[in-house]
């Protein structure tokens, strides 16, 4: 017996293409230590398990705009 395939799991992350969150954040820190100090503020690692874990994308966007915007603003 077949079944239709009702859903894919599609990740591009470092599964088809190179990404790095460093590559994103190094034009505006003069430091890799900076950019992982700013990383570790707004709580990034956190953030994007819970994205791969299934979080709505609009509510992942609301709440890492403003963790971000908060961490920039106080620099």
């Amino acid at each position: 017996m077949t079944y239709p395939i009702t859903a894919i799991i599609f990740d591009l992350g470092n599964v088809l293409i190179k990404w790095d969150v460093h590559n994103l954040y190094k034009r505006f820190f003069p430091t890799p230590e900076a950019v992982d100090s700013f990383l570790q503020e707004i709580r990034f690692y956190e953030w994007n398990a819970r994205q791969d874990a299934g979080r709505l994308f609009i509510e992942g966007v609301h709440i890492g705009k403003n963790a971000s915007q908060r961490q920039l603003s106080a620099r």
